[in-house]
């Protein structure tokens, strides 16, 4: 390490591990130098580790493991969630990028940190479209949209209200049953979005009776019996 002074300024150096290092400043005036040297020895401390940064999907949580390359005896831990002396963290519901620093001090006062930045990856937004009303036995034709967040997409599955997977899965699904069906989207971090619609199949059923044989100039009334949804019913 070395110095040279120049007036009205201060010299920091920042040790970030333990050895023993020489150092020398020249002072210089004029034509004239003078050299000092000096040995700082830096004695060996107590270091926190963490894993390396990382992706997570939005909502997701996350334990965090660190280390302790530990120097003497009584050293204390914390962690930047507030959890102290334990070596394992764990953030809930994670929403937003963020940064977590694991400290360690040992009984000199001595202090290491190490931080692990933890990116967060919105979930794949996804929206059933179409009409949500038929007539049997007529079907339903459903389609998805969907927006990734810097990502690729990795599957389309789509499920009735018995979370039984349907065939046919894909970007469309046609529908002939009243229920809630879901469609869920998986791009490549493993990140899952899902959009439900409640679909209703209106059935009717008219009977007007038995065929009938009447004469010329006679009148008949005749009765309907409707089953089925009846719901705002018109008749003709």
């Amino acid at each position: 390490i070395s110095y040279q002074e120049v007036a009205g300024q201060s010299f920091h150096y920042q040790f970030n591990d333990f050895d023993t290092f020489t150092f020398s400043m020249a002072i210089s005036a004029k034509q004239c130098s003078k050299y000092f040297y000096d040995t700082i020895i830096i004695d060996p401390f107590s270091r926190a580790i963490l894993p390396a940064d990382t992706t997570v999907c939005a909502g997701s949580s996350l334990a965090i493991t660190g280390t302790i390359v530990q120097v003497g005896s009584n050293v204390d831990y914390y962690w930047s969630t507030g959890d102290s002396n334990v070596m394992t963290t764990t953030i809930n519901n994670i929403g937003n990028d963020t940064t977590i620093v694991f400290t360690v001090k040992d009984t000199n006062g001595c202090e290491h940190s190490d931080k692990m930045n933890i990116s967060v990856t919105r979930l794949p937004e996804v929206n059933i479209i179409q009409g949500n009303r038929v007539c049997t036995p007529d079907s339903l034709f459903l389609t998805m949209s969907y927006l990734l967040d810097n990502t690729n997409l990795s599957a389309v599955h789509w499920w009735n209200i018995d979370d039984t997977l349907l065939l046919g899965s894909g970007f469309n699904m046609m529908v002939y049953d009243s229920g809630a069906y879901t469609c869920e989207l998986t791009d490549d971090m493993g990140c899952t979005g899902y959009d439900t619609i409640n679909v209703v199949i209106s059935s009717l059923q008219c009977d007007i009776g038995n065929d009938l044989e009447i004469c010329s100039g006679d009148s008949v009334k005749l009765a309907s019996t409707v089953t089925g949804t009846k719901n705002n019913l018109s008749y003709a």
